[in-house]
């Protein structure tokens, strides 16, 4: 909540600087006045949501490499039988819609799971 408070003040100051300001009419939500932590972390309550696709909070990455959970094969590091196949394994964004690149990963967890 911290960094998101932070992240709308300086949103903030970012459109008050030259030359966005002179694009900006007013700013509309949460508004001018809503200046508080209190009010800006309700307003975050209340109309935060998620509309994009988050990628890499459980990444794949070679065996050794000790800030990947997944290895190469999506297999979770240090727990038998369990494997990971969304768009959680992506090491980095895709620069399209990862819709179709998550079914392929699934496919690929499949053909894993199958061959083991």
């Amino acid at each position: 909540m911290r960094i998101m408070t932070a992240g709308l003040r300086k949103a903030r100051e970012i459109a008050s600087a030259a030359p966005l300001r002179e694009w900006v009419a007013r700013e509309l939500y949460p508004g001018p006045d809503t200046t508080s932590d209190d009010a800006l972390t309700d307003y975050i309550r209340r109309t935060h949501n998620t509309v994009y696709h988050p990628v890499g909070t459980v990444r794949m990455g070679p065996p050794d490499d000790e800030m990947s959970p997944l290895d190469p094969e999506l297999r979770v590091k240090g727990v038998a039988g369990l494997r990971v196949a969304d768009a959680s394994v992506f090491p980095e964004h895709t620069t399209v819609n990862p819709n179709l690149t998550v079914m392929l990963v699934g496919e690929r967890c499949a053909e894993l799971v199958a061959g083991s």
